[in-house]
């Protein structure tokens, strides 16, 4: 999930970046390669890894011989790869690495590793292929429905470093028990590093006309009701009510008309509800799901990071004024939500970003506050076009109580080689995962009492990093010799002290983005 945070640090990716002419690269094309098995593999956005024996290229595509394995199942391939769809290429040859160079030209190349030119230095080289797309960068959760496994959410998506470590809490609604087991699979999609501190799954037992939903402090709610709002309206004033009544992907999306100084380069939403009940709160639920600009910003901060990125991660967990930079940023990409006391809007909580691959909701409470007309008026605030909402409702039933169960976990398998210990206790013990790199859980299913339901969650902690860090034995070790000090991360901190400077060039690219998406869609 991209959150106006992760946007800024997808930025700063770019450790080093060879850029090459098309002329340049043209004299390299008829190039033919032999290398040893194992020497170089190619793992592509779908997270296939293709061993590779032989390859030749152009200036677009790389043609290979060799082996793939996916779903633990390593077969023989011949064929071409495109370079837009490749995550990433590993090798462990330096002069693997030279040629293959010439091969990222095209794209952005990207590589990781202490002394990655030094012919005897042993060190693994990662070459990573990186485009401005849009995909999601978070830990995605899979679970069984008795068929096939199907995507639930994205976790910690937020959490760009240590010092971002957090808690996501998401309801599975398609988990089914498959011969008395219930299946999970958590996976790394995505060119990128996923530490796991915990993962611990919950059975929630409610009345049977309940739903659960969780809130952004990782707590549960059993709503009895779902209530339509009366009115609500955009920041132009325009009615849009009926995009919100019902939770049917037919999303309210910002038309950028706020993305300017004048509206503070935010988006906001006046909801309305009437005949509420004689309670103390009411719960409002959101549905939404967060848009792409962030390959935009990726785009620009490129260019003013060059190969700074390890040392702008050093700064975002050891420098504290960094470290509250984001804390703020993230803040501001939030959904805020206030309440209207009669005279002035009044602050109560708000809804972090979660993902933009598959739709979320959140829940929170809210004290009920009623206007001169008996109504209740709620404003929900967030930065330009990173949100799309797809529906709002409200619960004005008491609250409704319910009983929470640990899950027993039966059984755990992973590619990455970290055991389940790991990841069961919130402490300084992490289970990694690389791209491609899965963990499978089987938990023990929760008897269901007569006349209840049983509603599952699974809470996830951990943070990610947006580069790949597979040759360092121990996390610290990378940012032992790196300096946070340098003129371009002084730089770097100026413009995020002050990031409305650069919104203006972002919103611009980002209409031209949207346009041109609209136009490949149609």
């Amino acid at each position: 999930m991209k959150t106006l945070t992760k946007i800024i640090l997808i930025g700063l990716i770019l450790l080093n970046i060879t850029c090459r002419s098309i002329q340049e690269i043209s004299t390299f094309k008829d190039l033919s390669e032999e290398v040893t098995d194992g020497d170089l593999q190619i793992v592509t956005r779908d997270t296939t890894v293709y061993y590779v024996n032989k390859f030749n290229y152009t200036d677009s595509t790389i043609n290979i011989s060799g082996e793939t394995f996916k779903n633990d199942v390593r077969v023989s391939y011949e064929g071409t790869l495109f370079f837009k769809d490749i995550a990433y290429i590993q090798t462990t040859s330096s002069s693997m690495f030279k040629t293959l160079v010439f091969v990222g030209a095209t794209g952005f190349l990207v590589y990781s590793g202490a002394s990655l030119l030094q012919e005897s230095s042993g060190i693994e080289t990662i070459v990573k292929i990186v485009y401005p797309a849009g995909d999601a960068s978070c830990p995605f959760i899979y679970a069984w429905d008795g068929s096939k496994y199907n995507l639930q959410g994205e976790v910690f998506g937020i959490s760009l470093g240590k010092a971002l470590e957090s808690e996501t809490s998401i309801i599975l609604p398609d988990i089914e028990e498959s011969e008395t087991e219930l299946k999970l699979k958590v996976t790394n999609e995505r060119p990128e590093t996923h530490f796991f501190n915990s993962i611990d799954l919950f059975a929630l037992e409610t009345d049977q006309s309940k739903t659960v939903y969780s809130d952004n402090h990782n707590s549960f709610y059993a709503v009895g009701s779902h209530k339509e709002i009366f009115r609500a309206k955009d920041i132009n004033n325009i009615e849009i009510t009926d995009l919100l009544l019902r939770n049917d992907d037919n999303y309210w999306e910002s038309d950028l008309s706020s993305a300017a100084s004048k509206s503070n380069y935010e988006d906001v939403l006046i909801i309305e509800l009437n005949k509420l009940s004689q309670i103390d709160s009411i719960a409002l639920i959101v549905s939404a799901i967060n848009t792409e600009i962030s390959s935009v910003v990726f785009s620009y901060l490129q260019k003013l990071l060059g190969n700074e990125f390890l040392n702008f991660t050093k700064a975002a967990e050891t420098d504290p004024e960094v470290t509250e930079i984001l804390k703020e940023t993230l803040e501001r990409s939030s959904v805020k939500i206030d309440i209207w006391d009669g005279e002035n809007w009044e602050y109560m909580d708000l809804i972090y970003p979660e993902a933009n691959a598959v739709k979320f909701n959140k829940l929170v409470r809210l004290p009920l506050i009623k206007d001169k007309y008996g109504n209740m008026r709620i404003r929900l605030r967030c930065l330009s076009d990173v949100w799309k909402i797809d529906a709002v409702s409200y619960d004005d039933s008491p609250r409704d109580n319910y009983k929470k169960y640990q899950v027993k976990c039966l059984n755990f398998e992973s590619n990455s080689g970290y055991p389940l210990v790991n990841i069961q206790e919130k402490d300084n013990y992490y289970a990694k995962l690389l791209p491609g790199q899965f963990m499978n859980l089987v938990y023990e299913p929760v008897h269901t009492p007569k006349g209840k339901k049983i509603t599952y969650a699974i809470n996830c902690r951990g943070y990610l990093y947006e580069w790949i860090i597979d040759n360092y034995p121990n996390r610290e070790d990378i940012f032992k010799e790196l300096s946070t000090e340098t003129p371009k991360l002084k730089l770097v901190k100026a413009i995020l002290k002050d990031f409305d400077t650069i919104l203006p060039i972002i919103y611009s690219q980002w209409k031209k983005s949207k346009n041109e998406l609209v136009v490949k869609t149609n």
